[in-house]
């Protein structure tokens, strides 16, 4: 199913004017191939990591200037404060989305999967099931 969409969603650039060239330069070949899943694999490695620096800058900006007013007042003089009110909200969120997170990797790893997801590609054949829409 991996090397599927990783074909399907690469080919979306070659509709981009020189879409060909990109995708070349995308999957580093014509097909994907062991050079796009280092790429792919790369990207889905590095990509959580450059949204939490973003996320740090954000919390580190909205902490210096402050929230606008979210209670509907229109007294727009007073700002709401970062802290404590955001930081405890931010933190019950988070461990809340950790705790399913932990529920679900420890105690059932294989309830999201599919068994389908286990076999192995083969690019001569598509999927019975893989069918325009």
């Amino acid at each position: 199913m991996s090397f599927w969409a990783a074909t399907v969603i690469t080919n979306l650039v070659s509709v981009l004017p020189l879409g060909n060239l990109l995708l070349i330069y995308i999957l580093g070949s014509f097909a994907v191939g062991q050079a796009a899943l280092g790429r792919i694999f790369a990207l889905h490695f590095l990509l959580p990591f450059v949204i939490l620096g973003m996320v740090a800058v954000h919390l580190t900006i909205l902490h210096i200037e402050g929230s606008s007013d979210n209670f509907g007042d229109l007294n727009q003089n007073d700002d709401t404060t970062f802290h404590p009110l955001f930081s405890i909200k931010d933190l019950l969120g988070v461990m809340f989305v950790l705790v399913v997170f932990c529920s679900i990797i420890f105690y059932s790893p294989q309830a999201l999967g599919h068994p389908i997801n286990y076999q192995e590609a083969d690019p001569e054949v598509t999927p019975a099931h893989i069918v325009p829409e």
